[in-house]
């Protein structure tokens, strides 16, 4: 199976190519001017995506531990003050 990544970068090699000549001519075709390099940023810009995605999920992680163990806590103390009150 492929990955996002693989995809994207098969694309991409597509895109490069240029049309077959038994196409017909695209009537609207723009043409804008850019970066020629701009294929070869490809695998950089998905890198840095899923770099920052990763980055994402990991304060989500930390930030879901840490509340499931306040309440952990909470949880303890009140069960530790009910047994004294007993």
């Amino acid at each position: 199976m492929k990955t996002d990544f693989e995809r994207r970068q098969a694309i991409a090699e597509l895109l490069a190519q240029s049309d077959p000549p038994e196409l017909p001519r695209r009537s609207h075709r723009v043409r804008l001017k850019g970066k020629p390099e701009r294929y070869a940023l490809l695998p950089w810009l998905s890198s840095l995506f899923v770099q920052q995605q990763l980055v994402t999920l990991e304060e989500k992680r930390a930030s879901h531990l840490e509340s499931v163990r306040r309440n952990i806590r909470s949880r303890r103390s009140s069960a530790v003050r009910r047994e004294t009150h007993v």
